[in-house]
């Protein structure tokens, strides 16, 4: 990690233009009728983080706005929905990856040169330019730069999610999403139980550059929904959606964003809104977040 760091904050996903839509027959996602009810979910997600900053560390965090820090993960719920409608409609891994490409770089590139020009002008001695050239790939920490704006970590985590995705789309293994995301899962448990027993040190370093890993269920949660509302009922999914919930829970203290502002039973039950919160999405009950305000 340079100098020119900072400490992790809590933030949603850089800003995207919604994409989150149902594609015209023998359309790529770039034609598009956009689902409005997740575009409601997304901006009452962004306010909750914005609220959860704005009264950081103030008196008014008791009022209520602490539980904001857990718009992260209705995020993170939404991408999981959004990335597999995405993936499911695009002709090739080319359209995907050129999809995310324009949808995310052109604001991240912008967040980034300001926050550049702010650290010239307000901080220069923790104005780096190698770290602003390693933020604008967005790769930063993955070779070990770190982000320049602690805003940005949810980006890492975005990215090795669509990773595996593009992986699975390339190989054909789409429809047996499920069955993966429970491998993997499963490994993953693993990794949480036995990590800080064995190789605590390294179980430890992997949380911070690779964050995904305590955050993959909300993503996987997110997938199973959109499956449970796009193919037969199978109770099975419903089990599966649980599973995830349990092991968000689980996750609570190893490396989420909320441990350090709310407790785990108060995470728990707004875990388990947001559960409920999709289920009446699927169910077409969320109509009435569609007005002017929203």
């Amino acid at each position: 990690m340079t100098d020119a760091t900072t400490p992790k904050i809590i933030a949603p996903p850089e800003p995207e233009a919604p994409d989150h839509a149902v594609a015209r027959p023998g359309k790529t996602t770039h034609a598009v009728v956009r689902i409005r009810e997740l575009d409601a979910l997304r901006g009452i997600a962004a306010l909750l983080v914005v609220l959860f900053h704005f009264t950081m560390f103030r008196p008014q965090a008791e009022y209520g706005f602490k539980y904001g820090v857990t718009g992260v993960d209705l995020f993170f719920m939404i991408s999981g929905y959004v990335i597999f409608l995405t993936i499911n409609r695009v002709r090739d891994w080319r359209d995907f990856i050129v999809s995310r490409v324009a949808r995310l770089y052109p604001a991240y590139w912008t967040a980034v040169l300001l926050t550049t020009l702010l650290l010239y002008v307000f901080d220069r001695p923790h104005f780096f330019p190698k770290a602003t050239l390693a933020n604008l790939t967005m790769l930063q920490n993955f070779v070990g730069t770190g982000d320049l704006d602690g805003a940005y970590w949810t980006l890492a985590v975005e990215l090795i999610f669509y990773g595996l995705m593009l992986l699975l789309f390339v190989s054909g293994q789409l429809r047996t999403v499920e069955s993966w995301g429970a491998v993997f899962l499963s490994i993953l448990l693993g990794f949480h139980l036995a990590g800080p027993v064995y190789f605590s040190a390294d179980y430890n370093l992997m949380k911070e550059y690779l964050p995904f890993v305590s955050h993959a269920p909300l993503f996987v949660s997110g997938i199973l929904f959109y499956n449970l509302q796009h193919r037969p009922a199978n109770w099975l999914r419903h089990a599966a959606i649980g599973g995830c919930f349990v092991f968000t829970c689980y996750l609570h203290d190893k490396g989420g964003t909320a441990m350090g502002s709310i407790s785990a039973r108060e995470h728990y039950l707004i875990l388990a809104v947001y559960v409920a919160i999709f289920y009446l999405f699927i169910g077409s009950k969320l109509a009435f977040l569609v007005n002017r305000y929203t």
